[in-house]
């Protein structure tokens, strides 16, 4: 038996060509821009998400569920993603910012560095990591009795976006700090929960 040991160096994707690597890290999407679903719903003002400058002083209460069962156009399916993803984030605590869309975990050496997603700013040092592999939403799903189609999670999330109660950014090369490298569909997003959605009540803001 050999015991030469192959050097897979050769096989690596360079750091600088990877998506979501050290050097080519993720950009996340701003969070204040116009959003569609509040633009037709909701008055100018709040047309970008920022639902914090209502919140009343000394509320420390969490309003998530009742801004979700108010806003117009969700359907069931999209409510109830919509609160597993507020009752990880402040019941379990075990919300996790990077979830892969489709039917396993994701991992892969083509993406990352040292099995890590990296996701930043632009000029800054500090970055988000989020170990491989990266859960499965469909699976997290199943395991709390929730079933989920995995091709109607992207539209679902979208749809939440699009009225403020998160922000997404898909982890792909046109989201990279450098967007010209090879495209590679990873499935997978970061996740921000909108803060404002849940400390503001706005159930009676909708138009």
């Amino acid at each position: 038996m050999s015991t030469n040991k192959i050097d897979r160096s050769k096989y690596e994707v360079p750091r600088e060509l990877r998506i979501a690597s050290s050097t080519n890290y993720i950009v996340p999407k701003l969070k204040l821009y116009e959003r569609q679903g509040l633009k037709k719903h909701m008055a100018k003002a709040l047309h970008t998400g920022d639902f914090s400058r209502y919140k009343y002083p000394h509320d420390e209460s969490y309003h998530h569920v009742i801004n979700l069962l108010s806003t117009p156009e969700l359907s069931p399916d999209e409510l109830r993603l919509g609160l597993f993803l507020f009752e990880m984030a402040y019941e379990k605590r075990n919300f996790k910012p990077v979830y892969c869309l489709a039917d396993e975990d994701f991992r892969t050496q083509k993406v990352g560095e040292n099995e890590l997603i990296h996701i930043g700013k632009p000029k800054s040092s500090k970055h988000t990591f989020s170990a491989m592999p990266i859960t499965s939403l469909v699976i997290k799903l199943q395991n709390n009795q929730i079933r989920m189609d995995s091709f109607n999670l992207l539209p679902m999330l979208e749809k939440l976006e699009s009225f403020g109660v998160l922000t997404m950014t898909e982890i792909c090369n046109k989201n990279c700090v450098n967007p010209d490298v090879e495209e590679f569909v990873t499935n997978c997003v970061y996740l921000e929960l909108n803060l404002g959605f849940t400390s503001t009540v706005i159930n009676r803001k909708w138009m």
